[in-house]
Order: C-alpha cells, then structure tokens, then sequence
C-alpha cells in the first residue's frame, strides 16, 4: 500500500466516500439502526423509505437548517443507491416488490464502525482459541509426510481415548461457562455476519464483469471474440481466486437439502441453550441463517445467469448478422444470374451422380429398451349393466394460493400479526378442507408466519365439490406477520 495506490483508489472508494460525507452521521446511523442492530440482509423499499421519512422528520425538527427540504426520503435512498456513490443496492421484484439491501462498501464502513463502539463481548478468548485451533489444522493439513501426519492422528486418537476414559470413570463432563458461551455466540454471530459480507462481495465481482462486457460492447471497433474471452478470462480468474474457490466450495455443501437440514437443526439446539436466553428473541440473523445464506448464493448465482445471458443475446447478434450477410450475398448471386440469363451455356453443364447424402449426428435416435408390463392380478370383468359415471372427472375446483396470499397481505397492511381465525373471520372459507390446508403451506413455506402446534383452533369448514357435508375440524393456529416484523421474531 503506497502513495499512489491510496490517492488513486483507496481514498475514492464508495467505503471512504461515504465516511468522508457531509451527513455521514446521519446516514451512517440510519442505516446501521436498520440492517445492523437487528442484523437484516434485506428490507422492503417501502419500509425503508417510511423509516426515512420519520427519522428525517425528526432530525428536521431538532437542526431545522442542517438537512434541505427539497430531499424527499425516497430521493435520499434513490441518490445513495445510484452510480456516483454505491451505498445501497435496489432490488425489483415482481412478487414481493422493491427492495433495499447494503453494497460490501457500506457493511465494510458499518464493521468500521462498529468495532470502533464499546462491544458487550470482548471474545478475547474465543479468538485465542481459533487461533490455536486454526494453527492446529494448518500444521496437519499442510504437511505431506505420511509419518508425521500419522503421527498427528495417534496423538489425537490418544487424547480422545483418555477423555472417553475420564468421562466412563467420573461420569462429569467439562463443559463451557455461561460466559464463555455468551462470548462464543457473539463471535459466531460476528462470523455469519461477514460470512454474508462474502456472498455480497462475489456477486458485485459478477456485477463489475457484466459492466466491462457492456462498455466493451460500446467500443466501436471491438470484435465479439475478444468480448468473450475477457469475460471468461474474468470468469476463470474469480473462480481460481481464494474469495471465489471458497465460495464456490461452500455453495456447493449448502445446495444439499440434508446439509441446510442439519445446519437449521443444529441452529435450533443452539438457541435452547439457557446460557442464551436473553440472544434468543434478538439475533433474526442466527435465526434465519441457512434462509439467507441460500438467498444470497442464490444472488450470486442470478447475477452469473445473468452474465451468460448477455453473453448469450450478443452471440446471437453475432449470428444474425451472418445471416443477413448470407442472404445479401445470395440476392446478389440471383441479381447477377438474373442479368446474364442470356449468356449461360446450353445443355447441361453442371451433373450430380446421385443425390447427396447427409449424415448428421442429431438424425439419430436415442435407443430405449423395451418396456415389458406385468399385472400381479387381473382386473374384475366389466358390468355392462352398471355403468360407471364419469361426473366426477368433470366436476372439480381449484384453490387459488395466490387469491389467498392476497387477503393475507391486504389485512397485513393494517396489522403487523394476523391470527388465521380472525383472517377467515374476515375473509370466509369457500372451498372447505382444502383451503385451510393451502393456508397451512402458505404458513409453513414462508418463514416470517409461524404455525403453533401447541396451540389448537376449531374451524367450520364448508363443503365443496361434491362434498354435501360441513367439517369441523381442528388445526394448529396461525400467525401471519408483516416482512418488518421478523427483526425480532421468527423468520
């Protein structure tokens, strides 16, 4: 790190912009109240722009002449997410509309921030001991002489043989202090937070190679061979870097479904700890790790799709120009036949022996084996004199779950929790059992709602179909919550 690399880059990036800022105090803080003291990967654009505007409401009242009328909060949260300053990102979504999530650069200036507050754990000792641990697997892992790893192997199978020994003979176990198991959880909390930071930081590598294909492709006299292979060359160099290798390795271990089962599990015990009674209600992030863990991956992949697409449509540009060029090619040659129809030669001066025969690869078919089917038992033999109807082929309905997730948001708007009793209170049942069982997956499929099984509620469930009967039944009761309400609850 030198003169030059400090005054060219590292004091002009968005990170020191942003703590060089005129109002850094007031949009450091609003935004560290929002995604950090209840850590929050995302918020809904119009919550965000309300938060805003109240706070901006406040700040207006105490220094009148500090912060311009003339700046709306969405002007704001528009000028912080645009080009010139990178603080926020903005995403559209057709489902869940807008929404606002912080750049690496601000997450980067809010860490700043945060180690320079007076933290309620100094994991002073947790860190030593990751350090011990991590030297430990250095020393083990990077050697390449069998004897010393085997070495290594019979210390730590000696050591585990004489804790197994202690604990048959005494019966106790050392297990950590509550204070110690207070300062491993707030470090553990630190760690998942940067751990997002990470995925951030790889997607905006996909976002920053997808801009230099679009400027490339606004030079003039640029071939498209040459786009491509920077933008592979781009690709190979993320994916051999540490940052990428990591997060490609990583990704890979949570797209298994039994590995983000095993870590949700593992999550649930942890916050059964009483030692962590007072972190249970306020870490949504610990909470809802593998949900946002799996989003965010699920960013990075989007944003190499993305990639590819535009890599894509530039082909076939590519292609299509060729074609044209083909059959501006083949007007002429019919032009110029066209004009020397006189001239050409009689007879035949142009034979073919035999018609020409094409062999191409996508002609074959695949081969299947032959399907044998055997029947166990014989079907009973038909009675013409009882024919069976057919009605009910042609007599059916359909739950609409997405009729339903609309009446749940459109109380949601005016409650910030609505139980399922006082939602079909005000939105009755129409298609009986049916539609209370597409209520409960809405519910469990979404993690901000919450089913209690241990709390149980009687419905009157009407007929449908061809059902003539009403159903009373007993379901587990449902909370419907608000997006913004998952900071200190379930997500």
């Amino acid at each position: 790190m030198d003169f030059h690399q400090l005054d060219s880059h590292t004091l002009k990036s968005p990170s020191i912009q942003l703590l060089r800022s005129q109002n850094a105090a007031f949009i450091i803080s609003f935004l560290y109240d929002n995604f950090r003291q209840d850590p929050m990967p995302s918020i809904e654009y119009i919550t965000l722009r309300d938060r805003l505007a109240q706070y901006l409401d406040d700040l207006r009242d105490e220094y009148p002449d500090r912060f311009s009328s003339s700046l709306s909060a969405d002007k704001y949260l528009r000028q912080w997410a645009d080009a010139d300053h990178n603080w926020l990102r903005i995403r559209s979504s057709l489902d869940d509309g807008d929404s606002v999530e912080l750049t690496s650069h601000t997450q980067r200036v809010l860490g700043w921030i945060g180690d320079l507050e007076q933290r309620s754990f100094i994991a002073t000792s947790s860190r030593f001991q990751l350090i011990l641990d991590q030297v430990d697997q250095l020393l083990m892992r990077s050697t390449a002489d069998v004897e010393t790893r085997l070495q290594q192997l019979r210390d730590e199978k000696e050591r585990i043989e004489k804790e197994i020994a202690r604990i048959e003979a005494t019966g106790t176990l050392e297990t950590l202090s509550p204070a110690e198991i207070r300062e491993k959880f707030s470090l553990t909390t630190e760690h998942a937070t940067q751990l997002l930071q990470d995925f951030n930081s790889v997607e905006e590598k996909f976002q920053e190679t997808a801009r230099d294909v679009h400027r490339l492709q606004l030079q003039p006299d640029i071939r498209k061979g040459m786009v491509i292979q920077n933008v592979l060359e781009a690709d190979h160099l993320l994916r051999e870097s540490d940052i990428g290798q990591s997060f490609y390795a990583f990704w890979s271990y949570l797209q298994v479904p039994q590995n983000q089962n095993t870590l949700d599990d593992q999550l649930d015990q942890l916050f059964q700890v009483d030692a962590l009674a007072e972190q249970k209600s306020g870490n949504a992030l610990l909470r809802g790790l593998v949900g946002y863990l799996v989003r965010a991956g699920l960013k990075v992949e989007q944003s190499n799709q993305r990639l590819a697409e535009q890599l894509r449509r530039m082909l076939d540009e590519a292609s299509l120009a060729e074609s044209r060029r083909i059959r501006a090619l083949t007007a002429d040659i019919k032009h110029l036949v066209l004009e020397n129809r006189h001239k050409m030669p009689t007879g035949n001066f142009w034979t073919l022996e035999t018609v020409p025969d094409s062999q191409l690869v996508m002609e074959y078919t695949l081969w299947y084996p032959p399907e044998n089917i055997h029947y166990d038992d014989l079907p009973d033999a038909f009675d013409e004199a009882e024919p069976t109807s057919l009605d009910d082929l042609v007599d059916y309905f359909f739950v609409d779950p997405r009729l339903l997730r609309t009446r749940i948001n459109a109380l949601l708007e005016t409650h910030a929790e609505v139980l399922f009793t006082d939602l079909i209170a005000h939105y009755p049942l129409e298609k009986g059992l049916s539609e209370v069982i597409a209520y409960l997956e809405i519910a469990d499929k979404d993690r901000r709602h919450e089913v209690l099984d241990t709390q149980l509620v009687e419905v009157n469930a009407p007929p449908a179909g061809n059902d003539t009967n009403a159903l009373k039944i007993q379901i587990p009761q449902i909370i419907f919550r608000r997006k913004q309400a998952t900071a200190r609850g379930e997500v």
